[in-house]
């Protein structure tokens, strides 16, 4: 009898732990799988990231900053958020389609591509960034690659063997070493 007493507290206590896991309500966005996947999902939020399909739910837009923390996942982001920001590892985003005007990119190992930032801000190592044009971009870190098609206004990099492009380059300041920086 003792046995059965203790497999029902035991039942008891584990109901009673789960049932105070509730999520707290926020805004939400439901994930939309890529092209390649059958499955599909309406957002329902304003503002619409697409993850692969083995990322459940996304953080919509959320008092102007739209939030990515993931790793090995890749994303598209295909509305407006005055500001993205990308934490992780091997984390891809396309926002190329969206209004941003601040990216701040912190981890290892991203991928980010943007239209017209007015500044990114990177800061860890191994990251990739391309936009079209950027205003100022800040580098913290080391082995990170920052490509822009067109102008970039100011550039800043704290941190060493990092790699920046641009068609045009305003003010640099390099404060590291073995940095390229030049002229695409």
């Amino acid at each position: 009898m003792s046995r059965r007493v203790a497999v029902a507290l035991s039942c008891l206590v584990l109901v009673a732990g789960l049932s105070a896991c509730v999520a707290e309500p926020r805004p939400r966005l439901t994930a939309v799988p890529d092209a390649s996947s059958s499955l599909s999902a309406v957002p329902e939020a304003s503002t619409a990231a697409t993850p692969t399909p083995d990322a459940a739910v996304v953080p919509g837009c959320v008092d102007g900053v739209l939030r990515i923390g993931a790793s090995s996942q890749s994303f598209t982001v295909t509305a407006d958020c005055p500001r993205l920001e990308v934490s992780g590892s091997a984390v891809e985003v396309s926002a190329s389609d969206a209004e941003i005007a601040e990216v701040i990119i912190r981890g290892e190992g991203n991928t980010v591509i943007v239209a017209d930032p007015q500044q990114i801000t990177v800061e860890g190592q191994g990251n990739d960034v391309e936009a079209v044009t950027a205003g100022t971009v800040e580098v913290r870190g080391n082995r990170n690659q920052i490509f822009v098609d067109g102008t970039l206004s100011l550039l800043t990099v704290n941190g060493n063997t990092n790699g920046v492009q641009a068609l045009q380059i305003g003010s640099v300041t390099d404060n590291g070493d073995g940095n390229v920086i030049g002229l695409r």
